[in-house]
C-alpha cells in the first residue's frame, strides 16, 4: 500500500513554484530529453565497445605485433576516419629501426648495415649491373679491381627463416646465401643498362673489352623453378640502332625505353623505343627499336643518369651532362599523352609524347651520375653515386603523385627527401641496387679506396611504433602469435571477451532494474563506507 502510495505521488506533476532537479552540474534537467538523450547514446556506444570493438581487439592482439586502441572505437573503419592515434606525442620504435626517425617518414629506410665477409662478392666490382628475379640477385659484368671489363655473373639468393620455426609463415631475415658463379656473358661488359620485362632480364649496350660502347642487348630467362639463368643469348633482332655505354633503360607496358648514354663521343640525348607486341605469334615480340629524334629526345645529353618507371611516367634523374659533369636535373616522360594528332585515340599510338624538365624545387639536392637506384612500393630511390668532388654516401628518395588527376608526376610530401641518418656507410658510385623482399642492397661500386667486393641493406619497411600515445589514442604491443595456433589463440580470446562483456551487461541491467538490492549489496562489500540511499524505505 505504501509503494503505490508513493508511485501515485511520484506521478503527480510539480506544485507551483517547484524548481525541477538539476543534475551534471546543473547543465540537465533530470526529467527533459536532453538528459535522456545523452544517457541513450552512452548506453549505445559503451554496448557497441563491449560487445563488438573489445572482442575485435581480443582478436587482433593475439595475433598481431601492436595494435591501436582509440576514442572512436571503430568509427574510423566505418566512415573512413585516420587510424588513431591522432596526435601522437609519444612515439617509441624497436631497435631494429636503429637511429631513424619514429615514426619512419615515407618511404624512409633503417639504418645501412654492412656484409659479414661470408656474404661478400668473390672479387671487387664496380660499373656491373645489378639485377633481380624473384629472390635471387644477379650481379653482372662489370670491371675487375684493374679496371678491364668483365663477363662473370654471380649470383645469390634470399636466404629465410624455416617455416617450423615460425609457424608456417614466411620471415625474411635479410640475409643472403653465400656468392655463386652464373652462366657467363657472351663478352665482357661493364656500364650496361638492364631492365626486366615479361619475367626476362635484358642487359643492354655497355663497353666492351676494348673500351669502346657497345649495341649488344642480351636476355636471360630465370627458371620458373630455380630462378637460375642457364644462358645469355644475344637476339640479332634486338641489338640497338647505335652503340650506348651508360645508358638508363626502363620498362613501360607498350614496351623498352633506352635512355640518353654515351655514343662514343659523349653524353647523348637520344632515346630507343622498342614496341611489344603482345598479339604476335608465339605469345608476342618486340617489333624493333625506333629512334624519334624529335618526339622523344631528352631536353639535354644525360650519361650515368638513374631511371625510375613510375606508373604513368618515367623518370630520369641526375646523370653527367654534355660538360661530363653531375647535375641535379630530373626530367619527366608523360605516357598518357600521345604524339602528333592530339585529337588522335591514345591508346592505338605507340610512342609517348615530349620531355619536360622537373622545376628547381624538385630537382635533387645535389648534383649525383652513376648512382645506384631503384623504384620500390611507389618510392624512387637515388643512392650514392658521385658529385663534382668524388663519390658520396647520400641516400635521397622522391615518392611521385600518382593518385590526384590534377597533380600526377608531382613529388609529394615537398619532392626529393633525405636524411643523414639513412646515408651508406660507405661512398659508392658505380654499384648496382636491387630490392628483395622489403629490403635493399647495394653491391659493390666504387669508393675512396677503390672497387669494393661487400654489400649493404637496409629494410624500406620499417617497423612502426610498437607503443604511442596520443591524444584521442594510443598504440600498445600485442602478442604476435603467429600461424593457425595463433589464429585459433584469437577467435578463443575474442569468444572470452564477448562472453565476460556479454555477463557484464546482463549485471548491470539486472542492478538497474533492482536498485535497491544493488545499493545494499555494494553497502555490504564496502562495509557500509557507501551508504545505501534506499535503506529504511518500504
Amino acid at each position: 500500500m505504501a509503494q503505490e502510495t508513493l508511485a501515485r505521488q511520484s506521478d503527480r506533476a510539480l506544485p507551483a513554484g517547484a524548481v525541477r532537479r538539476r543534475i551534471f552540474f546543473g547543465l540537465f534537467d533530470a526529467q527533459g530529453w536532453a538528459w535522456a538523450s545523452l544517457k541513450a547514446a552512452f548506453w549505445f556506444v559503451f554496448i557497441w565497445a563491449t560487445l563488438g570493438y573489445l572482442p575485435d581487439r581480443a582478436y587482433y592482439f593475439t595475433v598481431l605485433k601492436t595494435i591501436d586502441v582509440n576514442a572512436f572505437i571503430g568509427l574510423e573503419k566505418v566512415f573512413g576516419l585516420q587510424q588513431p592515434p591522432f596526435f601522437p606525442v609519444v612515439n617509441l620504435c624497436p631497435p631494429s629501426n636503429g637511429s631513424i626517425d619514429c615514426p619512419a617518414p615515407p618511404g624512409g629506410m633503417t639504418n645501412w648495415q654492412t656484409s659479414p665477409p661470408e656474404l661478400a662478392l668473390p672479387e671487387a666490382r664496380s660499373d656491373a649491373t645489378v639485377l633481380q628475379a624473384g629472390t635471387r640477385m644477379f650481379v653482372a659484368g662489370g670491371r675487375d679491381p684493374a679496371g678491364d671489363p668483365v663477363s662473370t655473373v654471380y649470383v645469390t639468393n634470399r636466404l629465410d627463416l624455416p617455416l617450423e620455426q615460425t609457424g608456417g609463415v614466411p620471415v625474411q631475415t635479410g640475409n643472403l646465401l653465400p656468392w655463386a658463379t652464373g652462366a657467363e656473358l657472351p663478352a665482357a661488359r661493364a656500364e650496361m643498362a638492364s631492365t626486366n620485362f615479361l619475367g626476362k632480364l635484358y642487359l643492354i649496350g655497355g663497353v666492351g673489352p676494348d673500351g669502346k660502347p657497345t649495341a649488344t642487348v642480351w636476355v636471360g630467362t630465370p627458371d620458373r623453378t630455380t630462378g637460375m639463368v642457364e644462358t645469355w643469348e644475344a637476339p640479332e633482332d634486338l641489338t640497338l640502332p647505335a652503340s650506348r655505354s651508360g645508358a638508363s633503360a626502363v620498362s613501360i607496358p607498350t614496351g623498352m625505353l633506352v635512355v640518353g648514354g654515351n655514343d662514343g663521343s659523349g653524353p647523348s640525348t637520344t632515346v630507343f623505343f622498342n614496341r611489344f607486341d603482345s598479339r604476335a605469334a608465339g605469345g608476342g615480340k618486340f617489333t624493333g627499336w625506333v629512334e624519334e629524334p624529335d618526339a622523344l629526345d631528352l631536353p639535354e645529353a644525360r650519361e650515368a643518369a638513374t631511371a625510375f618507371p613510375a606508373p604513368g611516367f618515367v623518370f630520369v634523374a641526375g646523370g653527367e651532362g654534355p660538360d661530363g659533369r653531375p647535375t641535379r636535373s630530373v626530367f619527366r616522360l608523360d605516357l598518357s599523352v600521345c604524339p602528333g594528332d592530339p585529337n588522335a585515340n591514345c591508346e592505338q599510338r605507340d610512342l609517348p609524347f615530349r620531355w619536360g624538365s622537373a622545376p628547381e624545387s624538385l630537382q635533387l639536392p645535389g648534383a649525383r651520375a652513376a648512382a645506384a637506384g631503384a623504384f620500390v612500393n611507389g618510392t624512387m630511390y637515388v643512392v650514392g653515386g658521385r658529385d663534382e668532388n668524388g663519390p658520396v654516401t647520400t641516400v635521397l628518395w622522391a615518392i611521385p603523385e600518382t593518385q590526384n588527376q590534377f597533380a600526377k608526376g608531382d613529388l609529394r610530401f615537398g619532392g626529393w627527401q633525405h636524411r643523414a641518418q639513412s646515408d651508406l656507410r660507405i661512398a659508392r658510385t658505380g654499384a648496382g641496387m636491387a630490392a628483395i623482399g622489403s629490403y635493399a642492397f647495394v653491391v659493390g661500386g666504387t669508393g675512396n679506396q677503390g672497387a669494393g667486393t661487400g654489400l649493404e641493406r637496409a629494410n624500406l619497411a620499417p617497423a612502426p611504433p610498437f607503443f604511442r600515445l596520443g591524444i584521442a589514442g594510443a598504440t600498445v604491443p600485442a602478442l604476435e602469435i603467429k600461424g593457425e595456433i595463433g589464429q585459433q589463440l584469437g577467435y578463443i580470446a575474442a569468444a572470452g571477451v564477448f562472453t565476460a562483456d556479454f555477463v557484464l551487461l546482463a549485471i548491470i541491467g539486472w542492478a538497474f532494474h533492482h536498485r535497491p538490492q544493488a545499493w545494499g549489496f555494494i553497502s555490504r562489500v564496502t562495509r557500509g563506507r557507501i551508504r545505501n540511499p534506499y535503506a529504511g524505505r518500504t
